[in-house]
């Protein structure tokens, strides 16, 4: 007669944080805007909202500062295609297990979840738009 009903408690996480392999993929697709916007929407919900504007602020300097850099790169100097999306995703790694890798454990294993690949491919598409039309508005006014 007594069942056992799983009901939320409160501390049960409530919704979806992305994983790292998640933010991993979305900042070689997107760029550091998705690095960014991926990790302060983690920060949201692992409680650190302290670090959500810290975590925007670094990110829109960094892009800026690299879209600044292939910008002033001349043209005879061969740079690897790949230099610049690698040194992204090794930096959102580091950050990522820096700050948020044990926290996104715990929310995990006490029912909190995962967002799906869909969700960090359409952000990443998003990101990437935006990326260009930074670097084509920034050829184009300065």
């Amino acid at each position: 007669m007594d069942q056992i009903i799983d009901r939320p408690t409160e501390n049960t996480p409530n919704g979806k944080i992305y994983k790292d392999s998640g933010i991993t993929l979305g900042t070689f697709l997107g760029g550091p805007l998705v690095a960014g916007y991926l990790m302060a929407e983690n920060f949201k919900k692992l409680g650190k909202e302290h670090l959500v504007s810290q975590t925007w602020i670094f990110t829109i300097i960094f892009s800026a500062g690299l879209i600044a850099i292939l910008l002033l790169i001349p043209d005879d100097i061969n740079v690897p295609n790949m230099i610049f999306p690698i040194m992204e995703v090794l930096l959102v790694r580091y950050l990522f297990n820096l700050h948020q890798k044990e926290d996104a454990e715990t929310y995990v294993e006490s029912g909190g979840e995962y967002y799906g690949w869909g969700r960090v491919v359409i952000i990443s598409i998003i990101g990437f738009a935006l990326t260009i039309a930074a670097i084509f508005f920034t050829v184009l006014f300065f």
